[in-house]
């Protein structure tokens, strides 16, 4: 599946991916905000990302939803890649943002990411909506408003 764009607008397109995918349990999700301008070199090469000590300027967010046989039981994982450095879950105020009851960070290091776990029973839609919120304080360019979902199936075995 190719990347689908959808705003605020219309959350409707992305969450027709992700409903089905949080149901059934079968994949992955990727977010990424649109930048305004087309970023050189938005993530970091091989090199980059072994000695860098930050991750993208453009934030990609992804969206694990494990296979209630072999992940997390009652857990789904949320992961950034982004540019704001160390210790981004203890400055989430400093951008406006606060983790939602009973999410937890799972890992917080400035070029693997940070890394949250989320109930299961959270609302998709709160959850997407949470998800660009955040997205868009913690950029590290100007964006157009504008998404992209891609989302990423596991067939089924």
């Amino acid at each position: 599946m190719n990347a689908v764009e959808f705003s605020r607008d219309n959350l409707d397109v992305a969450l027709s991916w992700i409903d089905p995918m949080t149901r059934s349990s079968t994949g992955w999700i990727n977010l990424e905000p649109v930048p305004l301008e087309e970023v050189v070199s938005a993530r970091p090469g091989l090199l980059g990302s072994l000695f860098s000590s930050r991750g993208p300027v453009v934030p990609l967010i992804t969206w694990l939803i494990p296979n209630p046989k072999t992940g997390r039981s009652g857990y789904e994982q949320i992961g950034v890649m982004h540019c704001q450095g160390q210790q981004i879950s203890k400055r989430l105020g400093d951008f406006g943002i606060s983790l939602p009851d009973r999410w937890t960070v799972r890992q917080d290091h400035p070029s693997r990411g940070l890394v949250i776990n989320k109930p299961t029973d959270s609302d998709n839609r709160s959850t997407l909506i949470w998800l660009l919120d955040f997205g868009e304080a913690i950029s590290g360019v100007d964006l157009t408003g504008t998404w992209t979902v891609e989302p990423h199936e596991i067939p089924k075995s």
